[in-house]
């Protein structure tokens, strides 16, 4: 193969196969019963789509790469925000740059750790059937009680209930 596509892997419990996709080219998946077999099919399938495309003269498309970031971004905002975020800023004493990373991570910090209790809660409800709905036991409660703050040194380190 001349060109360099990427391949993801996925396993499909529908189907109860591993499929691989190719991006470049929408519509070509393959199965296998291992993540070879599939990779070994989509490659076979990729080598078909390559010849269709030179035989029809249409013009393959570019190789995905992985992306690189350079930690720097344009972004566009109302001046409203703008002015309230330097404002922020600046009676936080950092720059507007580093207030705004900060309030980036920690809303995605936020989100994370969202989706980590979202897990926990579904799989606590899949232990427990429905005996933790009807005893109305808030989840969130519980890892509350887990993770608790260590207020008696002042010093803000969480800790769990093990430590």
């Amino acid at each position: 193969m001349d060109a360099k596509y990427s391949f993801k892997i996925f396993w499909s419990p529908e189907d109860e196969a591993y499929v691989v996709t190719v991006p470049e080219f929408p519509g070509l998946s393959a199965f296998g019963d291992t993540p070879e077999e599939a990779l070994a099919e989509a490659s076979q399938a990729l080598e078909g789509f390559l010849e269709t495309y030179r035989e029809e003269g249409w013009p393959l498309p570019a190789p995905r790469t992985l992306p690189e970031y350079s930690g720097q971004l344009r972004l566009r905002m109302p001046s409203w925000l703008h002015r309230a975020l330097a404002e922020r800023a600046e009676a936080e004493g950092v720059s507007l740059n580093t207030y705004i990373v900060s309030l980036l991570s920690s809303a995605l910090e936020r989100d994370l750790l969202s989706e980590q209790l979202a897990r926990l809660e579904r799989l606590i409800q899949e232990r427990c059937g429905g005996a933790v709905s009807e005893s109305r036991w808030d989840v969130s409660d519980a890892v509350q009680d887990f993770f608790e703050v260590d207020n008696l040194q002042g010093n803000g380190q969480t800790r769990n209930a093990f430590s």
